[in-house]
């Protein structure tokens, strides 16, 4: 630890000079006053974060830095309250704390508009410990950013004095006391030997030996000769990421450049044994084919706020929920991927992105007793106009048919061969209502429709959004059961057949399309509707189905009393199972 500080008089704290609030705006700093800003400056520009106290304000007119009692409350600078655990490294007066070392500052030493006389900071604290006081009470500031990653204890003194006389600059500041600097124990220079062999070998050409000290004399380590082969090393403790040969050897490479190195002529690599099916190749050609039917992919945080918890897609158990959050907003391990989505879509819509059709890969977490469950999965999203206007005719909106055309054709990329082996059918959902699930097996593999009205308002969308959540861990368990299939063109042509029907309303595709694959599975390649009809045309409570039908055999070229006994059995089936009414198509 080292602690350096000056005392500076006769300031007027008021607005900072136009060129340096235009500075710090430029790196995203909001100018708060000439003192603040100064310390804000030197920090941006040296890597050193300072701190300026009232010097009035400071009870016995001194400072120590030790540890204060367990339980004692410290007022921060946004004058909120903390309970100190007793392990906090502090900077206190007479009277108690004034500010948690390296992270944050007190509300009754701050600087104020009539402030006059600052007591003014730099110092290097142990980045353990303030770290460790950081995430005790969350709070993550620049300063701590820079400390919990190491800082130059050689630089305190000359940012501090960088900080002074843009003190006196900007506000009329007097120095009024010697530079106090109390480093009792230095921090030596890291001692590392260093073989050019190694050197070398890591970067897989030869580096000449002038080269290697020329670059390391420029970064201002120190070189001394430790033989034909070895080089003696001193590293600034200001390099903190450096402690070992590797760590040197990419700071040259860094400086000589990774163009500068030749390739050789020929690379031997050893083939690699792969898992089957390899997940990365699935979800890759998942991600292409969504990617060709127009979607985005998004990537989402996977912490969420607890409110969230109660849209209950994909949950397994109860949520997981963090020890030590960073934010109210932050503390629950997401338990479906719809939250961040929405908020996507949300921020898009806001800003009147309204053609929107996303997709993303992530994990979903929940907590079954004392067992925590990580499992994977893929999102699909859309909502607004198929397309932008256009003058040829307007753009259609987004619905559940165009998810679950989405759905199919993502199976029929994935499960070219098993996509016959997944059932669909409906069921009542708490996030969807009516929704669309995919089965295998027993086992749920997705499942899809449009997310409750009032759900979507808790994000401030106010028009429809259609989601599916698919379990892509089950996706490329299925796809390991896929053979490859070849063949040729048909050698035997097609035959369509329509038929029309009247039905219930309450009748779904999904059980017209089960039937007709168990009437005659050899024979049947394809069921499609082409037409529906609701309206004062049939009576109440009823919808008129048109249907197409592809059959076609691959040993011959089918006969008519072939397709006509297949018709006949399609109809029985529907007129018996479903009650239909057939019609001429």
């Amino acid at each position: 630890i080292r602690y350096t500080s000056i005392e500076l008089e006769g300031l007027h704290v008021g607005p900072s000079p136009e060129w340096m609030q235009r500075s710090l705006r430029k790196i995203g700093l909001r100018p708060i006053n000439n003192v603040v800003d100064v310390t804000n400056y030197v920090m941006h520009e040296l890597g050193q974060p300072l701190h300026a106290f009232d010097a009035d304000r400071i009870s016995g007119n001194s400072v120590t830095i030790g540890r204060q009692p367990a339980g004692s409350a410290f007022v921060m600078l946004d004058g909120n309250s903390i309970q100190l655990s007793g392990e906090e490294l502090m900077i206190s007066d007479a009277s108690g704390g004034l500010c948690i070392a390296g992270v944050y500052g007190g509300k009754h030493s701050g600087v104020t508009e009539s402030t006059n006389r600052v007591f003014l900071e730099s110092a290097c604290f142990n980045s353990v410990a303030v770290r460790k006081s950081a995430r005790r009470h969350g709070l993550h500031t620049d300063s701590s950013f820079r400390f919990e990653r190491g800082t130059d204890p050689e630089i305190t003194v000359y940012a501090l004095k960088r900080a002074a006389a843009l003190l006196c600059q900007v506000a009329g500041a007097r120095v009024s006391s010697r530079i106090t600097d109390l480093y009792p124990t230095p921090v030596p220079p890291t001692s590392i030997s260093l073989s050019l062999s190694s050197v070398n070998k890591l970067v897989g050409s030869a580096i000449p030996r002038a080269d290697v000290i020329r670059i390391l004399t420029d970064l201002g380590i120190s070189v001394t000769d430790g033989g034909s082969d070895e080089l003696n090393l001193k590293v600034p403790a200001f390099k903190v990421d450096v402690t070992r040969p590797a760590d040197v050897v990419e700071e040259i490479i860094r400086i000589y450049g990774y163009n500068a190195i030749p390739l050789p002529e020929r690379l031997s690599i050893t083939p690699g044994k792969t898992k089957h099916p390899d997940p990365e190749q699935v979800l890759e050609r998942a991600a292409l084919q969504l990617s060709g039917m127009g979607y985005r992919e998004i990537l989402t945080n996977s912490l969420i706020s607890k409110a969230y918890t109660r849209i209950e897609g994909g949950l397994l158990g109860s949520p997981v929920e963090l020890l030590n959050p960073l934010s109210a907003d932050l503390s629950i391990m997401r338990h479906s991927m719809l939250p961040g989505a929405l908020e996507t879509i949300a921020y898009n819509l806001n800003r009147k992105q309204e053609v929107l059709q996303l997709f993303e890969f992530g994990k979903v977490y929940s907590k079954n007793g004392t067992q925590y469950c990580e499992s994977s999965r893929i999102g699909l999203y859309m909502t607004g106009p198929l397309h932008r206007e256009h003058w040829k005719g307007k753009a259609g909106k987004v619905d559940l048919y165009r998810l679950r055309a989405s759905m199919d054709a993502l199976l029929d990329a994935v499960l070219p061969s098993g996509r016959k082996a997944i059932q669909v059918k409906s069921i009542e959902d708490a996030t969807y209502g009516t929704a669309i699930c995919f089965s295998s097996d027993g086992r749920e593999l997705a499942r899809a429709g449009r997310i409750r009205s009032e759900i979507c308002r808790e994000f401030g969308i106010d028009q429809d959004v259609y989601a599916a959540e698919i379990d892509s861990e089950f996706l490329v368990g299925l796809s390991a059961r896929e053979l490859m299939h070849v063949s040729g063109p048909p050698r035997f042509p097609e035959v369509r057949r329509d038929l029309s029907m009247l039905l219930d309303r309450s009748v779904t595709y999904a059980e017209i399309e089960s039937i007709s694959s168990g009437v005659e599975p050899q024979l049947l390649r394809a069921v499609d509707v082409f037409d529906v009809y609701e309206g004062d045309k049939i009576e109440a409570g009823k919808k008129s189905y048109a249907l197409s039908f592809i059959l076609r055999d691959d040993e011959a070229t089918l006969q008519e009393k072939q397709i006509d006994s297949v018709m006949q059995k399609l109809m029985k089936q529907f007129e018996g199972k479903l009650g239909a009414v057939i019609r001429k198509a």
